[in-house]
């Protein structure tokens, strides 16, 4: 039985929609339970190991990836 609204997809390394069989496979099964399909992504506070520009990079590429998303349909 279906118990939810959506078929969430938790983004982390792999930050693309080309190639990444994790995403495919979330949205097969969005596909067989009628479902939306939601790309999640859970963003730290920044922390000292990681460098400002490194996390403005990060940021310009998951905007990216939500308009191409958007134009999928993807939530």
């Amino acid at each position: 039985a279906v118990h939810g609204t959506h078929v969430a997809y938790v983004i982390s390394r792999d930050q693309r929609l080309s190639d990444n069989h994790a995403l495919l496979l979330a949205q097969a099964e969005a596909l067989r339970l009628k479902l939306p399909l939601t790309i999640v992504f859970v963003l730290r506070q920044r922390s000292s190991k990681r460098a400002r520009e490194q996390y403005e990079f990060m940021l310009k590429g998951l905007r990216e990836l939500a308009l191409a998303a958007k134009q999928l349909n993807i939530s």
